[in-house]
């Protein structure tokens, strides 16, 4: 009975042991004292339990938003990261620190790395410290404050800080740079880093460097690709033929369409089709100079009724997969804009008429075949709203670094606006849009423009191993990086802005729970329903057999004596 018992307490207590997960991790923070900035500490941690996907905070001093928003984002990464559903799970995080926590988002990082540890059973380091901002893709963002936080970890005996590649406080990210010397310590090595991968191994013995593929354009892409440039391309050489060729802007699109023959020829499709597009609003503006009032409006109702019949068929098609989604965002971007044109009264038919071609040509990409996600309306709905947040979060850090009204908050209510409107899939294209700005913004305005060039290569290599790494290959993301490695040498700022873009698209996938939720729901009910058995079960065999024990115990029965039987006296 003994070893039934204890055999039961074993088994009770393994049970507890493999259900939750409990981690820590030093945060480093900025706090005021004296009218100066002073570096601090926080201490982060993170219980991992049975749930639904729900994500608490329990803080103090008082979190403000962006760091509520930075929370259920670095978890959402770091599950993206590992590639596991984290649907059935709760995450549980504390933090306590001995000043008010200012800029939540650059915690990010270092919220990330803790939920990967955790989540793959691995131990962090002690001695290891991280702050950056978290991306999409893993990527860890500029801070402010470095040099305060350096400090403060060399004072409380740190070995090693982890700080983002290209910051705020660090305009020289070069291999030969001193940062111990820049951000004035002297025992404290500190690391400059890209990516959540590379921090990573920093900070736990699990390698987790993964390897960096040449990127390989499908073949299906490649096909549907060609044939948009294609039929873009042959509009081109048809409109050349009917439009007056005396002119000075014929002369340009002439030339853009030979430009879109040698770029084809090389494969660069993406090119093509943007160089015969140009061609087509030039040649068909030419083609329009001459039209009477009547004529511009009778040829405007007309488009009017083929957009909306148009954009009736986009909005009831059936999403199934990410492409779908994309495919999706790239048709209605240029609907919208067609219908934005054809609403002015000024003469740019030509321009309206030619984007609407260009979305009819763009939707051919609904035939290609990619990963298959839940795209339901609640959870269009509910990824939109999570893009909003880190939209939000982001304005509210940028008026940190910067003073309040450094970016346009209107941004906020065009968002809003268009999730009134439920057109989700917009909204999740307009959002991804307006993060990618902030993001470059805070990037660039902290980057002299003599290492921008670099910072352009850098950021065009990591865009590419984002694509590298997908399961489904990113239509708009890969289209933003072709555009974005074409203009790091004579453009890198602008290099800059569209590598985000196709890093932040290259990750939509994130937001979208893989296959039928109502299957993944389905199985996690009856995953529950087996753990509440089993749990109902050892609890009442325990019941049991402390019952049997304590009954044991109570009535066990003396041992009768040969020599003094019972009633007989001696």
């Amino acid at each position: 009975m003994k070893f039934y018992f204890y055999l039961l307490i074993l088994l009770l207590l393994l049970m507890n042991g493999v259900e939750a997960r409990e981690g820590h991790m030093t945060l480093l923070t900025v706090g005021e004292a004296d009218e100066r900035r002073i570096g601090g500490t926080a201490d982060l941690y993170l219980e991992i339990k049975p749930g639904s996907g729900r994500v608490f905070i329990d803080s103090f001093p008082l979190t403000q938003l962006d760091t509520q928003i930075t929370t259920r984002y670095s978890r959402d990464v770091a599950c993206n990261f590992l590639d596991i559903d984290c649907s059935n799970k709760d995450f549980f995080y504390t933090i306590r620190a001995g000043t008010s926590l200012i800029g939540g988002p650059s915690a990010g990082a270092g919220k990330t790395i803790l939920t990967i540890a955790l989540l793959d059973n691995e131990r962090i380091k002690s001695d290891v410290l991280i702050t950056g901002t978290i991306n999409s893709g893993g990527i860890i963002g500029p801070v402010s404050g470095i040099g305060e936080k350096a400090k403060a970890a060399e004072d409380l005996g740190f070995k090693v800080l982890l700080i983002p590649k290209w910051s705020s406080n660090n305009t020289d990210a070069l291999e030969d740079f001193n940062y111990g010397e820049f951000y004035g310590v002297e025992d404290l090595e500190i690391v400059p880093v890209s990516t959540v991968e590379e921090a990573l191994n920093f900070f736990v013995e699990k390698d987790y460097t993964r390897e960096h593929k040449e990127l390989e354009i499908p073949s299906d892409y490649l096909d549907i690709m060609s044939f948009i440039s294609s039929d873009l391309c042959d509009r081109t050489k048809f409109l050349l033929g009917e439009a007056s060729n005396d002119s000075e802007s014929y002369s340009i699109a002439s030339d853009n369409y030979l430009l879109a023959q040698n770029v084809s020829a090389n494969e660069n499709y993406y090119s093509s089709a943007s160089y015969c597009f140009g061609a087509n609003v030039i040649l068909r503006n030419i083609l329009y100079e001459n039209l009477s009032s009547e004529e511009i409006d009778s040829l405007r109702n007309v488009l009017f009724v083929e957009l909306n019949e148009f954009s009736e068929f986009i909005n009831n098609y059936d999403l199934e997969t990410i492409s779908d989604l994309e495919t999706s965002i790239i048709v209605k971007e240029r609907l919208l804009e067609a219908a934005r044109v054809l609403e002015q009264e000024t003469n740019t038919i030509g321009y309206a008429e030619e984007r609407l071609y260009s979305a009819y040509a763009w939707s051919n990409f609904f035939n290609y075949e990619g990963e298959e996600v839940n795209l339901e309306d609640s959870f269009l709905r509910n990824a939109c709203l999570t893009k909003i947040s880190e939209v939000e979060e982001r304005v509210n850090y940028v008026d940190f670094l910067f003073g309040s009204g450094s970016v346009d908050e209107s941004y906020i209510n065009e968002l809003r606006n268009i999730f009134s409107t439920r057109d989700y899939p917009f909204c999740i294209f307009r959002a991804t849009n307006i993060k990618a700005d902030i993001n470059s913004l805070i990037l660039s305005s902290t980057i002299p423009s003599d290492l921008r060039e670099a910072v352009a290569k850098d950021k065009v290599s990591i865009a590419k191993q984002q694509i590298s790494f997908r399961e489904s290959f990113p239509i708009i993301g890969f289209s933003y990086y072709t555009y974005a490695e074409a203009l790091v040498e004579s453009d890198p700022r602008s290099s800059i802005i569209f590598s985000e873009y196709a890093i932040e698209f290259s990750n939509l996938d994130m937001y979208f729970s893989k296959g039928d939720l109502r299957n993944d729901l389905y199985f996690d009910y009856v995953f529950m329903d087996a753990r509440f058995f089993l749990g109902f079960s050892l609890g009442a065999l325990f019941i049991v057999l402390l019952s049997l024990t304590s009954r044991n115990l109570l009535f066990k029965p003396r041992k009768i004596s040969r020599r003094n039987p019972p009633g007989k006296k001696r």
